[in-house]
């Protein structure tokens, strides 16, 4: 046979009929998904247990934030601040100490009230304040690890929260000034998308607009921290002033503030001023935009200052809709040691 012809189909056995060469089989696409599905169902137990044996290690049984916590509370002074980290572990710290903690530091602006900090942190975790600064003490009790850092005498002089059914409240109207009687009221709807509690106990200037207050309470902030403050919420560009008599100044004032971080979030908001008073002289001003959360802003005593003196807080805004705002402040004397 020549092989230069062309290959027929012609069969040897049948001259002249023609037949099909044979096709090759094409597997089945169907077949090694469904085997991949039977494996994957298999493997999933294996998955499970692996992933929650994961998970029970990285989590700290009760038992370990229950011996922590005991120890924490055998060493406890009343100047001393006790914090977690990360921070989404405030709830299971609190459950040991919260008594300890109290609101005073569950809502705290700084540390300027206290001379020692107490951390109870997992997974490596130490508070953000406090990384690169090391502890006085350090101990682990299971997977908790205990730290302290002493911080030295505190030059905190006067809380203004501590003192506020001390001061005395006007609503500025024109060129007069209504006091605003500290009286109990109603409390007010507190919770997520609620804002801040209205305390019963409050300095109401206005009994036909609830939200004129001045009081003390607690609210989130734009970072979503609670902050215990003074509510001040203003009535429009006439001030309401809180006057705070027989203050000793040191040689600063520092003060914080910010608005509920429903109404901030949204960035439309009007602009918020603050002007603070010794006696009858400006001492500082402090403007809140939105967007700014809770800010700080420090304010130096001017030279010849006395040792005591009046300090007011006169909070206002051109466009007060939902500028709930809420302050803190101190003043202190000196530098602490060791910062």
């Amino acid at each position: 046979m020549n092989e230069d012809q062309p290959h027929s189909n012609v069969s040897p056995l049948e001259p002249g009929k023609v037949t099909e060469a044979p096709r090759a089989q094409t597997p089945s696409r169907g077949a090694p998904l469904r085997w991949w599905g039977v494996i994957a169902l298999l493997f999933l137990p294996i998955l499970d247990l692996v992933g929650g044996a994961t998970v029970r290690s990285r989590v700290a049984p009760e038992t370990d934030w229950e011996s922590a916590a005991e120890f924490v509370r055998d060493s406890f002074e009343p100047e001393d601040l006790i914090v977690a980290a990360p921070d989404w572990t405030d709830s299971l710290v609190y459950e040991q100490l919260g008594d300890l903690v109290g609101l005073r530091g569950a809502g705290r602006s700084d540390d300027a009230a206290y001379g020692r900090v107490w951390s109870l942190s997992i997974r490596g975790h130490l508070p953000t304040e406090y990384e690169g600064r090391v502890p006085a003490e350090q101990r682990f009790f299971g997977r908790v690890l205990v730290s302290r850092w002493d911080l030295g005498e505190s030059r905190l002089l006067y809380s203004f929260l501590d003192h506020l059914e001390d001061a005395s409240v006007e609503r500025v109207v024109g060129r007069s000034a209504q006091p605003c009687a500290y009286t109990r009221m109603p409390w007010g709807n507190s919770g997520l998308h609620w804002g801040a509690m209205f305390p019963a106990r409050r300095f109401q200037c206005d009994r036909g607009q609830p939200h004129l207050f001045v009081g003390e309470t607690v609210q989130t902030d734009l970072d979503i921290k609670p902050r215990h403050c003074i509510w001040q919420h203003p009535q429009g560009t006439d001030p309401i002033r809180a006057t705070f008599s027989n203050v000793p100044l040191g040689d600063r004032l520092v003060f914080y503030g910010g608005i509920y971080y429903q109404h901030e979030r949204v960035m439309q908001g009007g602009e918020l001023q603050v002007q603070i008073r010794v006696g009858n002289d400006l001492l500082g001003g402090f403007t809140h935009q939105d967007g700014d959360g809770w800010k700080r802003e420090e304010m130096r005593m001017p030279p010849g200052v006395p040792a005591r003196g009046t300090v007011s807080v006169e909070v206002s805004s051109g466009s007060p809709h939902m500028r709930s705002f809420c302050w803190s402040a101190y003043t202190a004397d000196g530098e602490r040691g060791g910062e």
